[in-house]
């Protein structure tokens, strides 16, 4: 390793070690993910005062929520995955079984169980399924703790209540009103769509709750993505984002749209069900999409995890040590020598700038895990020492 990148790193760390995120409580955009960044990069590197800065803020995000009356919330996002206690809960619950913080959490689990299943519930009535911003990421948050068996129970029928099916009994959820009420629409990603389900589905399914309903909803959902199957030679991908109004639309490179989502849903569905001929279709996707690089890529793309080059490099390099094959790890090698590389903006984070969707230009300064410099850090890093990446299990791949 180079020391100009060693150096960036140090200097993404050395800016978020100072930084305030003010009400920014979020996961992915704010302090409890930059907890959750310096728990894990303090296991990676043995320094201790990263551990020591994560307990800090754990213990100020728990005592900001203990403050505050869950059931008087009036925010949405105070509940979800993304920006609230779903989000607090699954990091806590992933550092403590992985042993990197030592953290009584059994209260803090048992207080919330009622209250955010009767939140998922409520989302599930609207159709806001939504794994970042509903009921879905509740869920995931559930299956983590020790959690009432009835109350998952009930999210699964609740889902099985809102299902859609077709003519050819294949299913799918309506998107929750993102695009308009007048249109109808389909979501197929991992962020926001259906292939969250799926993987949601499959975790209960491995608890050991509702299995035939889990089984029976997640197949007849992954035959409804198959039937969306695109020719990849006239497309340039197997999958496009989103079905409007019964027409494809979009496909692009990245964790949170496109086939690469819908690729690790069909993965996690044919290795627990024992299906080759799914397994080898999710395969040909991760494969074609491997040999892809930025002369194949017609949108612009910054260095961010969510729709970016540290994403591309988050996958692939999951690929690489599941299959152990060269061409995810060259393909893993191209996206981090680009998000290195990316590090060229004078004004940005540490280098770094995000898309700005509405100006057109790279100059949004981010320094959350989804979009920002905290999750290109915890990339490189975890690459760069060959790491094991479970912490990608929150990002659902894995």
């Amino acid at each position: 390793m180079s020391i100009s990148i060693n150096n960036k790193s140090l200097e993404i760390q050395s800016i978020l070690f100072s930084h305030h995120f003010q009400r920014n409580k979020s996961l992915f955009g704010g302090e409890i993910g930059q907890a959750l960044y310096f728990s894990i990069m303090g296991n990676l590197l043995e320094k201790e005062q990263y551990i020591d800065k994560s307990i800090d803020l754990f213990s100020s995000l728990l005592e900001y929520y203990n403050n505050n009356n869950y059931n008087e919330a009036k925010t949405n996002s105070f509940f979800t995955y993304c920006s609230g206690l779903s989000g607090l809960g699954v990091s806590l619950n992933y550092l403590v079984k992985k042993k990197y913080i030592d953290f009584e959490i059994n209260d803090f689990n048992s207080n919330l169980q009622d209250i955010l299943y009767e939140k998922a519930i409520y989302d599930l009535d609207k159709n806001n399924y939504d794994f970042l911003h509903g009921a879905i990421g509740i869920g995931l948050y559930l299956l983590e703790t020790d959690f009432q068996k009835e109350n998952v129970e009930e999210l699964v029928h609740a889902l099985n209540k809102i299902k859609i099916s077709d003519d050819e009994n294949n299913i799918h959820w309506r998107e929750f009103n993102k695009h308009g009420e007048n249109n109808y629409v389909v979501n197929l990603s991992i962020s926001h769509g259906i292939s969250s389900i799926i993987i949601f589905l499959c975790r209960v399914y491995e608890k050991g709750i509702c299995q035939d309903i889990c089984e029976e909803l997640a197949r007849k959902c992954v035959n409804y993505l198959i039937s969306k199957k695109q020719n990849v030679f006239d497309y340039g991908h197997y999958f496009p984002n989103i079905i409007m109004d019964n027409q494809p639309k979009g496909g692009q490179l990245s964790w949170c749209y496109g086939e690469m989502g819908v690729g690790f849903a069909l993965r996690k569905y044919a290795i627990l069900f024992k299906s080759p001929e799914i397994e080898k279709l999710a395969f040909s996707i991760f494969s074609y999409n491997a040999n892809k690089t930025m002369i194949d890529i017609t949108r612009p793309l910054d260095a961010g995890i969510c729709h970016g080059s540290a994403g591309l490099m988050m996958m692939f390099n999951r690929l690489s040590l599941e299959y152990n094959n060269e061409i995810f790890r060259n393909a893993t090698k191209y996206w981090y020598q680009y998000t290195i590389d990316f590090a060229k903006f004078e004004n940005g984070v540490a280098g770094y700038m995000a898309y700005n969707g509405n100006s057109k230009k790279f100059e949004d300064k981010i320094y959350g895990l989804l979009d920002g410099v905290m999750g290109i850090d915890l990339a490189l890093k975890t690459f760069e020492h060959n790491a094991n990446q479970d912490w990608d299990s929150l990002f659902l791949i894995s």
